[in-house]
């Protein structure tokens, strides 16, 4: 180094010496270093509807970022616990991230208990932990949960009863992750048929078969149904942005809330008079594409769409009627993108 450049780059140094704006810009990271909320400050910032409460189960150190939960036979709740999210782990390299089960054993409301099930894992998300069984091929009993980790839907199993699991088992897969990892295959549910209901997230193509050979194509936000042992995997629905969790009431209409610039929910089954295994598509409507013809909406379904439209389903003269209200207009009622079911009488307005 000539002595020009030592002079030059002492000087430099003098002048950051000497601002201690400039040496200690707070932006200079990019990214602000703040403090993080306590638990209890976190629960403080939280808004429910009038009489409902919230209350802490767990927190860190004990979890992380737990994405989806869901609760066994004996009522522990089971969560998918990740490190790793938003980026992926490479998959030659070790990942990180876990299942866990929080178990409250002396019913204060708090997990007492936390054990990891399962670890390795890479931003697992859907998760449906099923009932104890007997393996018809060992004999032996088996207890475990259903978990997506990139890339695949596993069987993830528990053999001698110790909560931890010694067993893996790839059902489905691969799915696409490699543009998004913010949704993939996300809120399982069992439904009333058996079937495992889930939702594809957003911006990834999958192209995934069940062992019967039947392939599903899915592009961005989607839901689907799988069978537990791997042997078919059906399209359910599409239309959607990035679906991220799903339930059903108890006429098996399913909801599912629409990661979007606001969230939503959609309906996807539509008023019907038949029931199981009659099954028939009743409507064409992308965003609105129910597939099973079952006794459905006989109650009033009111929910929001976009956050522009005021939805109300209802079941008229054996048609499913579809009711539509902007928030800045007067109430218009039409039938919309649903199918004419066996009707007797005159039209819908």
């Amino acid at each position: 180094m000539s002595r020009f450049t030592r002079s030059v780059f002492s000087l430099l140094i003098a002048i950051l010496l000497a601002n201690p704006v400039i040496a200690q810009d707070p932006f200079a990271a990019g990214v602000r270093p703040t403090d993080p909320l306590s638990p209890q400050d976190e629960q403080k910032a939280l808004q429910v509807p009038n009489g409902f409460e919230v209350q802490l189960v767990a927190a860190e150190p004990d979890i992380f970022k737990p994405m989806n939960m869901a609760f066994d036979e004996r009522g522990r709740m089971w969560i998918t616990d990740s490190l790793e999210y938003p980026w992926a782990a490479p998959l030659d390299k070790p990942a990180r991230d876990s299942v866990k089960i929080l178990h409250d054993t002396d019913g204060d409301g708090k997990a007492d208990v936390i054990k990891t099930f399962a670890d390795g894992l890479n931003i697992p998300i859907g998760i449906y932990p099923y009932p104890s069984r007997k393996d018809e091929a060992t004999g032996k009993t088996i207890q475990g949960a259903i978990v997506y980790s990139i890339p695949y839907i596993w069987d993830l199993r528990d053999t001698d009863g110790d909560d931890v699991c010694d067993e893996r088992i790839k059902l489905y897969g691969p799915f696409g992750y490699e543009r998004d990892t913010h949704g993939m295959c996300n809120a399982f549910r069992r439904g009333f048929d058996g079937w495992i209901y889930a939702c594809h997230g957003f911006n990834n193509i999958s192209k995934v078969a069940g062992k019967d050979g039947h392939v599903v194509e899915m592009s961005s936000g989607n839901t689907f149904r799988f069978r537990m042992d791997g042997s078919r995997i059906e399209h359910f629905t599409h239309g959607q942005v990035n679906p991220f969790g799903m339930c059903f009431d108890p006429l098996f209409n399913i909801f599912t809330a629409d990661c979007h610039t606001k969230p939503i929910t959609h309906d996807h089954t539509v008023a019907a008079r038949r029931i199981l295994p009659e099954l028939r598509q009743t409507s064409r409507r992308p965003g609105l594409r129910p597939r099973n013809h079952e006794p459905h909406a006989r109650h009033d379904r009111q929910l929001r769409h976009r956050g522009v439209l005021r939805r109300t389903l209802s079941e008229r003269m054996g048609r499913a009627v579809l009711h539509r209200q902007r928030d800045d207009q007067p109430s218009q009622r039409r039938c919309a993108g649903v199918s004419r079911l066996d009707d007797p009488g005159e039209g819908t307005e």
